[in-house]
């Protein structure tokens, strides 16, 4: 390595010192500097050096690009070869050799950047210009030869006699360059370049000492072969090699951010087994799931099926899923039970298996520095690469992964930009070559990609339809060319949003199916059961957890029935108390079995302690997530949704903002095999009614002329259509109809009051044969919060049987305005308490009076009890909030919940489905004026109660102000001022004609009487 610096070292140029050993004596006649052959900024050759007074040869290839800051220079000799690669850019030397790596800084390492020196311009680090490469034409005397040939061409002969002191050196330099007009095989901007260089050949003395009169003559010779004043394939050239990781690279490249979701084929080769595989790999890290496609699992542990299947794994719930896809069975397994190679399972240091990150799912971590550009299968990409150190069970590894440079389109129908697309992962080792290419990247994914709904059919699952009603300026022909397929991700988020508080995995619904037609369109869709409770456990041997943290025992006849009841524990998506973790199932001395539940496990609380029993097993929750809800309780959480008006779908803009609104406006279960839904089309609507009494009928005289209730009625509807018309008015809050089975006439109307059967009123009822009052479940009226309670109670009641019972209880106390209950049931299950309130839960993350338990809920009255209704009356005072798009629920829990104001009293417009908040009440109408006027598309609700400092209190009517506004305080200003101005001049008169008075004129003052702004009530 000594000789082959000095040989390279010879071409360094100095700064000139005269010596007194000298090969040569300068030039007599040097030319102009500018008539000199020009050299390019950037350039590619190859170049062979020989050595002429040592009989040796070498080889090297030269690429230079001064305007990248960039460099590459190979050089070979004894069939060894060493690459450097210089990044001025990033200050950074690359020294291969051998396939080992070493970096090092350009500015810490002068010894190795004698080649092509270092400047620093105004933009930064950077290689000299290539004249001192060359050595030509670099402030150095030339002269210009006669023209000659060298090897056969046609070449100008120049000639330079140059000393370089630092080097001890005196060399005589002989330049070949082209004649203009000679056509090389190769040649790039020959208008510009038209004298290449050919050859250079150095004559003289190196190693001078002065004092000793010694020196040591050399001979070179250097030949360019097929230099062109371009660099081709530089990104690659300039780049590590493949295979190659370098140490102390302290350069990095930022690594493209991995999408949340994504899906695509792998193909693997071993190049040295001769063997390939092929799979289709689903990932997302938003619904916690994985997926793999594969023609065969027969050699995967656990399995073992010959045909193709598809392994879906859901960390929602812990478990997985096999599904044969030639013959459409399914099998369910605990995770962690099937092995495929730990490729999307991490286990956390709590204990619990959670899907990897999308980074590590791609095996992207820190160690990862960029290698530069590179052509994979003919796709330029940017290569990254990292250092697998040896272990036990591997062997040291140098791992590459290769981005995409460019975006690409993957999915045409939605023109969605691909921003990361990766293409391919190598893993080079001593004596083996692992490359995966991916192929089909895309990162549109929602539920369907992981629908698993096959797997349970028949009682397994509720079918249900959703239908919705196309918004002005949509039509079936539109809907179906535009809107639809932008619709299916939309649909299923609000679907498993309406779950609110229920702990559920979203592969519990049911890929969707869109129906358009004429008016509008329905989506049919099912809820399916959760997979088998011991599924969602896995096993841990032979050992039960210390008896004194058991939170509770039940007798059970297995497992099966130890995992049930634990999830059962845990539907609720909520802070608890207590939340089923892990479970023993230990057979008892006098037979039988018993089940023991805790809050822990011994997989994430290492504090826990376990004994070895024979008698027993334990059993650990898998994941951090539980999927326990009931499908019953799913779909009843949807159809509210869909009753309440809270199921919409929006079509959004590229920010995300919607454009287009399609609302849900009824929704039934369908059978298995048909999406028709029979006669029970529209039960979601009459299961909210209960049958209050027959042969009673609305007083249709006494209900119209009163001025604060509202009367609808039609014929023709039949019983479930119209349950839908009270429950869909939008008008007024419907809590009663009537329906006449004979006439099929139904009635419905604004009355407030539960209609007691016991004690019609005179008023509102008359007896009518062959008609039946209906009334809202009494539960209608109350949001339940399971396991929550306040600490604020008003009145106990021992004997209630039901939810419903103490609803009922609630809606007649008495003794104070009950707007909320606590519902508790006693540790064995078998009695229960009814606590009533006058508070009401408002905000659970505000209310300091909420606290959590495993043994009741809560149940809150809405928000639009606590206001007084007034049909078809508006305020004409400035609203301080306008809310589109919204419902009277909706309109008031926003007011009651809007801290940015005391919200009083709200108008709904009926037509519009727009919301007005005011801090006005029409208490206020005899201290201010309201501008109250009649407005049939408009019904105005004003607030009765509020709640302070956990006390109710009644809205009272705002302070009537002083009647000195602003105005009359500037008039009494003004005219202070100029009496003031009149006073001063008679003062003056006065004080003239009486000066030798002394008397002192009264003090006029002014006070503005009680002028406040009430901010609270």
């Amino acid at each position: 390595m000594f000789k082959l610096k000095l040989i390279i070292a010879i071409i360094l140029i100095i700064e000139f010192k005269c010596q007194n050993i000298k090969f040569c004596d300068p030039v007599t006649s040097p030319i102009n500097p500018t008539s000199l052959p020009k050299l390019p900024d950037e350039f590619e050759a190859r170049v062979e050096l020989n050595s002429l007074n040592e009989n040796r040869n070498m080889e090297s290839t030269i690429l230079y690009d001064k305007n990248e800051k960039r460099a590459d220079f190979t050089i070979r000799e004894y069939n060894n070869s060493i690459r450097v690669i210089y990044d001025f850019e990033h200050d950074q030397i690359f020294s291969i050799k051998n396939r080992k790596c070493i970096a090092k800084k350009i500015t810490e390492s002068p010894q190795d950047n004698f080649f092509f020196g270092l400047v620093q311009d105004q933009f930064g680090l950077n290689m000299k210009p290539p004249n001192f490469l060359f050595h030509f034409n670099n402030g150095f005397p030339h002269e210009k030869l006669s023209q000659t040939t060298y090897r056969g061409i046609p070449v100008n002969h120049f000639r330079s006699c140059q000393d370089w002191p630092e080097n001890k050196a005196s060399l005589l330099i002989d330049y070949y360059f082209t004649i203009p007009g000679y056509n090389p095989a190769v040649s790039f901007f020959g208008d510009v370049f038209n004298e290449l260089p050919v050859a250079s050949t150095v004559k003289g003395y190196v190693e001078i000492n002065e004092a000793e009169q010694t020196k040591r003559e050399i001979y070179h010779e250097y030949n360019f072969f097929e230099f062109k004043p371009v660099v081709l394939r530089k990104s690659e050239l300039f780049n590590l090699p493949r295979g190659v990781f370098c140490q102390n690279q302290t350069y990095k490249e930022p690594i493209p951010t991995v999408p949340e979701s994504f899906s695509y084929i792998t193909e693997t080769i071993n190049p040295k087994a001769k063997a390939a595989s092929s799979e289709r790999i689903f990932y997302s890290n938003q619904l916690k799931t994985f997926r793999l496609d594969i023609v065969t699992a027969a050699n995967i542990k656990g399995v073992n099926v010959q045909d193709p299947v598809k392994i879906v794994h859901d960390y929602n719930s812990g478990v997985a899923y096999v599904i044969n896809k030639n013959r459409g069975n399914c099998s369910f397994y605990p995770l962690g039970s099937i092995q495929l190679d730990n490729l999307d399972e991490a286990h956390l240091s709590s204990g619990y298996y959670t899907l990897k990150s999308p980074k590590d799912f791609l095996r992207i971590d820190d160690s990862l520095v960029y290698a530069g550009e590179r052509y994979e299968r003919g796709l330029l990409c940017d290569v990254f690469v990292s250092k697998k150190n040896a272990s036990a069970e591997l062997p040291e590894m140098v791992a590459e992964l290769y981005f995409l440079k460019t975006q690409i389109y993957s999915d045409q129908s939605t023109d969605k930009l691909e921003t990361v697309v990766p293409i391919s992962y190598h893993i080079n080792g001593q004596n083996f070559t692992i490359i995966s290419h991916a192929f089909d990247f895309d990162s549109q994914l929602n539920r369907k990609n992981f629908d698993v709904s096959q797997c349970f059919q028949g009682k397994n699952r509720i079918n249900f339809g959703i239908q919705f009603r196309y918004p002005d300026g949509v039509d079936e022909e539109s809907f179906i060319q535009f809107y639809g397929r932008l619709l299916e991700d939309e649909f299923d988020e609000k679907i498993f949003k309406s779950f609110k508080f229920y702990s559920a995995s979203p592969l519990r619904i049911a890929r969707p199916r869109f129906e358009p037609n004429r008016r509008g369109f329905t989506v049919y869709s099912a809820i399916t059961d959760r997979a088998d409770s011991i599924n969602h456990f896995i096993k841990n041997g032979k050992s039960k957890v210390d008896l004194q943290k058991i939170k509770h025992g039940v007798p059970a006849n297995s497992p099966e029935t130890c995992a049930e009841i634990c999830l059962s524990d845990s539907q609720y998506n909520l802070p608890l108390d207590y939340k089923c973790m892990s479970f023993d199932i230990c057979m008892q001395p006098i037979g039988g079995f018993i089940c023991s539940f805790y809050n822990y496990s011994l997989t994430t609380d290492p504090a826990v302690v376990s004994d070895s029993a024979a008698e027993c097993d334990h059993y650990s929750k898998i994941t951090e997530w539980y999927d326990s809800a009931s499908k019953d309780a799913l779909y009843r959480m949807i159809e509210e949704s869909v009753i309440r008006k809270e199921l919409y779908l929006d079509v959004k803009d590229n920010q995300g903002n919607p454009v287009l609104t399609f609302s849900a406006i009824d929704i039934f279960q369908t059978t298995e095999l048909s999406s028709e839904s029979g006669s029970s089309g529209l039960s979601s609507f009459i299961k909210q009614f209960v049958l209050a009494a027959g042969n009673i009928d609305f007083n249709e005289t006494a209900v119209l002329n009163s001025e604060q209730l509202i009367f609808r009625k039609n014929n023709g509807s039949s019983p479930e259509e119209c349950a839908r018309n009270c429950v869909r008015e939008s008008t007024f809050e419907c809590q009663i109809y009537t329906y006449n089975k004979e006439t099929r006439e139904c009635k419905w109307s604004s009355i407030g009051e539960l209609f007691d059967s016991q004690n019609p009123s005179a008023n509102y009822f008359i007896e009518k044969p062959g008609v039946e009052i209906f009334i809202k479940d009494p539960l209608y009226n109350f949001i339940k919060y399971p396991s929550k309670v306040t600490s604020i109670v008003d009145y106990t009641v021992e004997d209630a049987t039901s939810e419903s019972d103490c609803a009922i209880k609630c809606n007649k106390e008495k003794s104070f305005k009950c707007r909320s209950f606590n519902f508790c049931s006693s540790d064995d299950g078998k009695s229960f308490r009814c606590l009533l309130s006058e508070t009401n839960i408002h905000s659970l993350d505000k209310d300091p009076n909420v606290v959590t338990t495993s043994l009741c809920s809560h149940f809150s009255k809405r928000a639009l009890n606590d206001f007084q209704f007034f049909a078809h009356t508006q305020l004409s005072v400035e609203p301080q909030t306008k809310i589109s798009r919204s419902t009277v629920e909706s309109c008031a829990e926003i007011c009651v919940f809007d801290d940015s104001f005391f919200c009083r009293s709200f108008d709904f417009d009926t037509e519009r489905n727009i919301c007005y908040l005011y801090k006005e009440n029409l208490v206020d109408k005899y201290n201010f004026e309201l501008g109250i006027k009649t407005n049939k598309k408009i019904n105005h609700y004003s607030r009765q109660v509020y709640e302070k400092d956990g006390k109710l209190k009644n809205i009272e009517p705002l302070d009537k102000p002083s009647g000195i506004g602003a105005g009359t305080i500037a008039g009494i200003l003004i005219v202070i001022l100029i009496g003031g101005f009149i006073i001063g001049i008679l003062f003056t008169f006065v004080y003239l004609k009486l000066s030798k008075k002394n008397d002192m004129l009264p003090v006029m003052k002014f006070v503005n009487p009680n002028y406040s702004r009430q901010i609270d009530e």
